[in-house]
């Protein structure tokens, strides 16, 4: 019998199911774990996967001054790859956070995007890891609502989306409209996390892993 694919989805507090805020302000607290789309998407994938949910409230996928340690993603990834090996592929979910930081450019946001590529495939790589068939690393573009409130921070995705379309594996975010988000318009509503698991699910059967 076939040994269930390991898929690691590595990113930020949406894949940790948070609901993120009211309309005060006010933390709406995490969702239910068979709420949250890592663990939806488990559930239509059946037994063929293994799903490894990796998600922390505020990473980012580099490290900034004044950030506490252990929300820059490059080393918090060091780890989680190694726990979750091997893998097949990983699905990283960042960049949003990295957006939101004044100081970061869209260059340095996207070479901190690839950086997860290139690690992966250099870790598979060696023998000792055995994942020669697990360097696969599929992004999913980070979105916002669409609204004018975040509309500086969706043009900086915009771009980031593009540079990465042009080198890696992109799945794109469905979420396009507010009801996809929660009242913050970052955090996925309830709604957002079945859309998108369903359209990694897809992604999945017609290919992009396997």
């Amino acid at each position: 019998m076939m040994q269930p694919g390991r898929i690691l989805i590595y990113g930020d507090s949406n894949v940790w199911g948070d609901k993120g805020f009211g309309e005060n302000g006010v933390p709406l607290g995490r969702y239910a774990t068979k709420q949250q789309w890592p663990n939806i998407l488990q559930q239509l994938l059946g037994d063929e996967y293994d799903i490894i949910q990796a998600g922390l409230c505020g990473r980012t996928a580099g490290e900034y001054a004044g950030q506490a340690p252990y929300l820059g993603g490059k080393i918090g990834y060091e780890i989680a790859l190694r726990e979750a090996s091997p893998v097949e592929g990983v699905i990283i979910a960042l960049g949003v956070n990295d957006a939101s930081h004044k100081r970061a450019s869209d260059e340095q946001i996207v070479a901190d995007l690839q950086w997860y590529s290139a690690y992966t495939q250099a870790y598979a790589a060696d023998s000792e890891n055995d994942m020669a068939s697990g360097g696969n690393v599929w992004y999913i573009a980070p979105t916002v609502v669409p609204a004018q409130r975040h509309a500086p921070l969706a043009s900086k995705l915009h771009y980031i989306n593009e540079k990465l379309c042009t080198a890696h594996t992109t799945i794109s975010n469905p979420l396009d409209d507010h009801d996809n988000y929660a009242p913050d318009g970052i955090h996925f509503s309830l709604q957002g996390h079945q859309r998108i698991a369903q359209t990694i699910y897809k992604a999945i059967k017609e290919g992009v892993a396997r």
